[in-house]
């Protein structure tokens, strides 16, 4: 559409108010409409998403508590063993590094 064919439309749009206020209203009502629709595809993409996420987030709360007792049972059994083997060097070797300690002290005093 050219210059001058924009120019023969609006004048005839000025010289036919009706034809204008008709085309205005077809405008509105096709703009309504399409609003109306992208609302509506709006608002079924926002329930698809909620449900996705009301979904994985039941799942995720499965996961992360088999996760956290796995971790719990695992630090309890480390806790345990290392326990075991400061027991077991306490015994082998306490009284050796308790009488270290000792003398260390006691050349410490007597300097």
């Amino acid at each position: 559409m050219d210059a001058r064919s924009a120019e023969v439309f609006i004048a005839y749009l000025e010289a036919n108010p009706l034809v204008a206020l008709l085309l205005l209203l077809v405008v509105v009502l096709l703009m309504g409409s399409l609003i109306k629709k992208l609302v509506k595809w709006t608002l079924i993409l926002v329930m698809i998403l909620v449900g996705f996420l009301y979904f994985t987030h039941e799942k995720a709360e499965e996961d992360w508590q088999v996760r956290l007792k796995l971790a719990q049972d695992k630090a309890l059994k480390l806790g345990q063993d290392a326990l075991k083997k400061g027991q077991e060097a306490l015994e082998t070797h306490g009284k050796e590094v308790l009488e270290k300690g000792k003398k260390a002290i006691e050349e410490r005093l007597s300097e």
